[in-house]
């Protein structure tokens, strides 16, 4: 490098002029010819990078191959992962299920009540059973169902009471509703 780097500034300095009306050509053919040295020291590199990258790439492409060896392995793990918590959410489901049928069975109530939030794995113990946590919020919602129920039986028996006191008859269905209804 060194030597064509002296060489080359050596053969620079005959192109070091002034261009003048006299000389324009040959100052635009000295531009030439300095393009056409750039171009062959260009394809001079590119020809000796690309035999020199060979090895790279080939090393590349092996390493390349390793990992995706590794990322098909993981994926394959990672299916299995997937299935696996699956079958356990279902199981946490089914048990939540039937803890929430039985509290609601010895509360005597039948609403509706929503558990899709507590089908976690982490609300079963390895032992395949609800955890303490997982028994309690479903407790907690059923007693709160049966709250609102008493509440809404003492609403209608204190409206009953003040309704006779007044003289008037027992409510409809459609007057319990409209009371319900109402703010406490």
């Amino acid at each position: 490098f060194e030597l064509i780097k002296g060489k080359l500034t050596e053969k620079l300095k005959e192109y070091e002029i002034s261009v003048t009306d006299e000389n324009l050509a040959q100052a635009k053919a000295m531009a030439t010819e300095l393009n056409k040295m750039a171009s062959e020291f260009d394809a001079r590199r590119k020809s000796v990078e690309s035999e020199v990258t060979k090895p790279i790439k080939a090393f590349k492409d092996q390493v390349d191959s390793l990992i995706a060896m590794c990322k098909s392995g993981r994926e394959a793990i990672l299916k299995q992962v997937t299935v696996f918590e699956d079958q356990k959410r279902q199981q946490v489901l089914d048990l939540l299920v039937s803890e929430l049928d039985r509290a609601k069975s010895e509360a005597g109530i039948s609403a509706d009540i929503g558990i899709q939030d507590l089908v976690i794995l982490s609300n079963m113990t390895p032992s395949g059973s609800l955890t303490k946590s997982a028994r309690a919020a479903i407790q907690n919602r059923v007693d709160k169902i049966v709250a609102q129920n008493n509440l809404e039986l003492a609403r209608i028996a204190k409206a009953e009471v003040e309704s006779l006191k007044a003289g008037l008859e027992p409510f409809t269905e459609s007057q319990i509703a409209m009371i319900l209804g109402l703010p406490d």
